[in-house]
């Protein structure tokens, strides 16, 4: 009600509009403080949209407890378009975690912070591990946000009561060099909304039916350059990228150099019209440094498509060999360019992989497992 309240009465003033935020910011956090459930957060800004957020929605939607999501979709989406998320960070701070039976933490300090001293209060607490931030994937080293994340889950995420990785190298990886034991649950695909996919609504909108697809960014650990090598190389062929960051007048100054005229950059698009590009894709690539377990290529999958990417960390754990997938040594332009060829001409791989991500990775799948450790920490 109080969003459609204020966009309704767009001609308030400044100060009571913003008096308005903040007491429904703070009527937010009281009421799903006091009702004694499972809290699953995540409140850094920059994850608002991609793997992780999709991650912690399909916790909710697919959960059989009741799940409050720290903040839910509809808060996301208006702290975002106020500015306003430094506002719901004081009061979630002030207001703590105690009144949870359970917490679960995936990526933001703050959350972790606030789960850690909740655990003090008696509250029992899941932590996720998606992945860490490693200094050689990023050009310039890490930055000062990037070490403090990786700080706070080698020191604090630690103490969870239950730890969880997201796949089994990074599960070996947290055992061997930081002694941090976790349970294997992989991500879930939502394979409900990947059959609403409607590839024609894509094909129409870009004039595009046959091309080969990045989703990502433009962030050093996606490592895009690679994909437009790989566009240079195959200039018969269309390359389409959609993510932040991923327009021409963007990615001419990072890439350095003239782009190829058969490269189409799209920018970042809803969840909802990147499953329609998928959908409509022949071959789906990942080239990233590294991946926790890719939720947009576990999506390609679902959706039966060939998909494309290195040899190691999620992508491997994912794909496993060539029944389902291919991957490419890490950062091989040729070896890459190899599979990608394999992978379009292959009729038969995506049916498998379909049968692989619906069998493992389907939230029907894994969200019971989740389940088990949430009734089992709140018995």
């Amino acid at each position: 009600m109080p969003f459609r309240i204020l966009k309704e009465v767009p001609t308030l003033s400044g100060t009571i509009r913003s008096a308005f935020l903040y007491c429904w910011i703070f009527y937010y956090c009281r009421l799903f403080l006091n009702d004694g459930n499972i809290a699953v957060g995540l409140t850094e800004k920059r994850d608002g949209v991609g793997g992780v957020r999709n991650h912690i929605s399909g916790i909710e939607k697919y959960s059989r407890h009741k799940i409050r999501l720290l903040p839910n979709g509809s808060m996301m989406k208006y702290l975002s378009n106020n500015g306003q998320f430094h506002t719901f960070r004081k009061y979630l701070g002030s207001l703590g975690l105690g009144h949870f039976r359970v917490v679960h933490s995936h990526v933001d300090p703050q959350f972790i912070n606030l789960c850690f001293e909740a655990k003090k209060a008696g509250t029992r607490w899941i932590h996720t591990y998606h992945t860490l931030y490693f200094e050689d994937q990023w050009e310039g080293g890490l930055k000062e946000w990037q070490k403090v994340i990786n700080q706070v889950l080698l020191k604090k995420a630690k103490h969870a009561d239950v730890k969880i990785s997201i796949s089994q190298w990074l599960h070996d990886y947290l055992l061997e060099y930081f002694n941090i034991d976790t349970i294997v649950i992989p991500n879930g695909v939502d394979l409900q909304k990947c059959k609403r996919a409607n590839p024609s609504l894509f094909r129409s909108r870009f004039n595009l039916s046959d091309f080969i697809l990045f989703v990502g960014s433009m962030s050093d650990v996606k490592n895009p350059k690679l994909f437009i090598m790989l566009a240079e190389t195959l200039h018969d062929t269309d390359f389409v990228m959609i993510g932040k960051g991923l327009l021409t007048s963007e990615m001419s100054k990072y890439y350095g150099a003239p782009l190829p005229q058969n490269l189409h950059l799209l920018g970042p698009f809803s969840h909802e019209d990147v499953l329609n590009a998928i959908a409509a894709c022949s071959v789906f690539v990942i080239t990233s440094k590294s991946e926790g377990l890719p939720t947009a290529m576990m999506e390609a999958m679902g959706l039966g498509k060939p998909v494309v990417g290195p040899d190691d960390f999620g992508c491997k754990d994912l794909v496993m060999d060539e029944r389902f997938g291919y991957l490419f040594r890490s950062g091989d332009l040729v070896d890459l360019v190899l599979k990608v060829k394999r992978a379009s001409l292959d009729k038969t791989v995506g049916a498998r992989a379909q049968k692989r991500i619906r069998e493992l990775f389907d939230w029907k799948v894994v969200m019971p497992k989740i389940d088990e450790v949430y009734s089992r920490l709140s018995s």
